[in-house]
């Protein structure tokens, strides 16, 4: 059916690609894998501040965040540094990881990403958060620090509706935690981000997450997939369409920004922009479709709001680094173990919340004990060690040779 309804598509996309989007040896998915996206977290900071701290190359390590933080409260009285939400436990615990370590994660196990490898052995499966008790530990007196510093609000823990990208715009706060796609945003000089015109020395900077390390993984192509319903009446008409709008150059400007002249334009430099007489009100169609299932860079009209020069800097720092998603074939079988990973995913919030930020008593050694004795009971290393055995079940198949290659254990 690809090939016959979707002919484009099936002719663009590698053999291999087709391959990380199958299922019992069977195509599902059409993978999103000509689109150039990074969901990495880390900090957007003000990085004409982190130069007046000391720091003239910007922020690279948490130590260096710890010293942007505390010039911030000495050096800036009414700003928060961050005034976080208490969701973000799990981001922050992660990124540490990430920046001390060579962790790689399994997507879509649960929500703490807490089982999978490493870059050098990437199919022998364990939980950092019972191995890597001393980073841990340097972990929670680093967020005890940061608490005492008053990097959040003393009720962090109680805020779920953080309006702190927004006022990191308007310039009240002194970060953002968030992927590298909204620092591509918060870095450009929109209409939004007020700090650029309040201050023309304001710039933007990013601390990824792994940054230390050089540990950056690329988002499995599989995330912005597209599926036709089992229960279409016309699946091979689906498939046309899709092509179409992945491929033709006509449709796809038409369905992702609209007419030309109408609802965007370009300036002499190709760039995309509003035209003139632009209402946003009736004219406004970009993002409102919402094409994540099948950009295209070959045909994307670039934003001229965008900082281009800063973007493909990061993310050509990012290409000579990163690896693939190892585990896009590897769909885990959770049913015997579902109890156990929900018991590990409750102890997980409660405890992390307290370490990620610096809200529990006694010392780190203890909490970070206390934590990890609480994930044993739960049988976090029998959840391991069926992982292990699932994916060495996997990559056992015979297909998967030609997708893992050297990666094989």
């Amino acid at each position: 059916m690809l090939k016959t309804y979707a002919p484009q598509t099936w002719a663009s996309v590698p053999a291999e690609n087709w391959e990380v989007c199958k299922y019992n040896g069977e195509i599902y998915l059409i993978p999103e894998d000509n689109y150039a996206q990074w969901t990495n977290h880390g900090f957007t900071y003000r990085l004409d501040w982190a130069k007046e701290a000391g720091l003239a190359d910007g922020v690279k390590s948490w130590e260096d965040m710890t010293t942007y933080f505390r010039w911030v409260k000495e050096n800036k009285p009414d700003i928060t540094p961050w005034d976080s939400d208490g969701t973000q436990y799990a981001t922050m615990v992660g990124g540490w990881i990430a920046s001390h370590s060579n962790y790689v994660a399994i997507d879509g196990i649960n929500a703490g990403a807490m089982w999978g490898g490493t870059k050098d052995d990437l199919y022998t499966i364990y939980s950092p958060f019972m191995t890597d008790t001393d980073s841990l530990v340097e972990f929670a007196k680093m967020m005890k620090e940061w608490d005492e510093i008053g990097v959040w609000k003393t009720d962090v823990l109680n805020n779920t509706t953080s309006t702190n990208r927004d006022d990191y715009r308007i310039g009240k706060v002194a970060a953002e935690q968030h992927h590298t796609q909204t620092w591509t945003d918060l870095v450009s000089h929109t209409v939004a981000n007020k700090i650029y015109d309040d201050d023309p020395n304001a710039e933007s900077g990013f601390f990824y997450f792994g940054e230390e390390t050089g540990n950056v993984v690329a988002l499995s192509i599989t995330h912005g997939a597209m599926a036709v319903s089992a229960g279409s009446a016309n699946p091979e008409r689906a498939l046309m369409v899709y092509d179409l709008i992945r491929n033709d150059p006509e449709c796809y400007e038409l369905f992702n920004y609209g007419i030309k002249g109408v609802s965007w334009d370009t300036d002499e430099e190709g760039l995309r922009i509003l035209p003139e007489g632009y209402n946003s009100d009736t004219d406004n169609i970009n993002g409102m479709t919402n094409f994540w299932w099948g950009r295209n860079d070959d045909l994307e009209i670039r934003d001229a709001s965008r900082d281009w020069d800063k973007i493909d800097a990061m993310y050509a720092e990012y290409d000579a680094i990163k690896i693939p998603y190892p585990y896009g074939l590897f769909v885990a079988e959770v049913g015997d173990i579902e109890g156990q990973i929900s018991n590990i995913n409750e102890i997980h919030t409660n405890y992390m919340k307290q370490i990620a930020f610096g809200k529990y008593s006694g010392t780190a050694e203890d909490i970070v004990a206390e934590y990890q004795a609480a994930l044993e009971a739960a049988g976090i290393n029998e959840v391991t060690a069926e992982l292990q055995r699932q994916i060495l079940k996997c990559i056992s198949k015979e297909y998967v040779g030609n997708i893992w290659g050297t990666h094989l254990p």
